[in-house]
């Protein structure tokens, strides 16, 4: 199909989140069939880690996805180098839209193709890695240490200008990635790597080695260099809590948000999603309010009770999706 492109999902059914991670694919899956658009015609694909349960190889079914199942990768041991199993999937394009389990489809997405052949991704929310820190990464890698800087999210939205000369540094959440390049292969050897620099008492140590992100931006460093073109993601494409409180995206122009922490330690079992999609609500409303206590005092007053509204408006339509397809698959068991 003309400028299309593989969607990609990879939850994880080995885990001890297993539930955690049917629910986000049910309503992830939910929200696709309901919004995506002309995007539905996209090939969707769940590169599941283990077999997954029968409630979403129903609804994945319905949504025409494909399903493939892996071994965890295991690099260092933690579950977020899963996401490179997305990569081998054998697509139709050669563009793939890798998302985390936890975006939510609002609107129509498949305009993200005008972008071309590139990789396109977001700043992470906030400063995480010094610059130090980065030579040293840079340097053992024997990469050339980008020239560039670039503001993290909360920098971009709040105009700090503090948070406005960072390394980059990308949210892994939603990355539109050409296919080759060694891209995959690349990417694992820097995630085993970087965590070799360092320890527990370094205070960089969760984000070097509880997640990819960091070898994610020292793989697109190296990518760049090699001559392939990189963009930041616009941020209707990867929208999250900061843009709804700071109104740079309004939810009725968002396209994918990262609906950060749904279902985290849920309280009930998958039979109570209603319930844990509520309390989703109150934790993102508790949230802006939070981010309100940042801003100057007119800037609250303009701000937090639009926000809040687009926050109800946007678990209403997921609890919507939970009643017309997550409650139904899951009744079938």
């Amino acid at each position: 199909m003309a400028n299309a492109f593989d969607v990609i999902i990879v939850p994880d059914f080995l885990c001890a989140e297993a539930a955690t991670f049917e629910a986000r694919t049910l309503l992830f899956l939910a929200s696709w069939l309901a919004n995506a658009g002309q995007a539905r015609n996209f090939p969707l694909h769940l590169a599941c880690i283990g077999d997954p349960p029968r409630s979403v190889c129903r609804l994945a079914d319905k949504a025409g996805a494909s399903i493939t199942v892996h071994q965890p990768v295991g690099a260092g041991g933690w579950g977020s180098a899963n996401k490179l199993r997305g990569l081998e999937v054998a697509g139709k394009e050669d563009q793939v839209l890798l998302l985390d389990v936890d975006v939510m489809v609002l609107s129509d997405f498949s305009d993200l193709a005008n972008l071309g052949r590139c990789i396109a991704a977001s700043p992470v929310n906030m400063l995480q890695i010094s610059e130090p820190y980065w030579q040293k990464i840079y340097m053992a890698l024997g990469i050339e240490p980008p020239a560039e800087r670039m503001a993290c999210v909360m920098g971009e939205l709040a105009d700090e200008p503090s948070l406005r000369s960072m390394f980059p540094h990308y949210n892994g959440g939603v990355l539109f990635l050409p296919r080759g390049h060694g891209l995959r292969r690349i990417w694992e050897e820097h995630i085993r790597c970087i965590p070799t620099l360092f320890n527990e008492r370094d205070e960089i140590w969760q984000a070097v080695a509880y997640d990819d992100q960091t070898g994610l931006a020292t793989t697109i460093q190296l990518l760049r260099s090699r001559g392939v073109p990189f963009v930041r993601l616009p941020p209707a494409f990867h929208a999250n809590w900061l843009y709804m409180y700071w109104r740079k995206v309004p939810v009725r122009e968002t396209k994918l948000f990262h609906a950060f922490g749904l279902f985290r330690n849920m309280s009930a079992g998958l039979d109570a999603l209603d319930h844990e999609l509520r309390r989703y609500r109150t934790r993102l409303i508790q949230s802006l309010v939070h981010e309100c206590k940042r801003d100057h005092p007119w800037g609250r007053a303009r701000r937090l009770l639009p926000a809040a509204v687009d926050a109800c408006a946007l678990a209403h339509g997921l609890q919507r999706h939970h009643k017309d397809e997550v409650a139904r698959a899951l009744a079938e068991d």
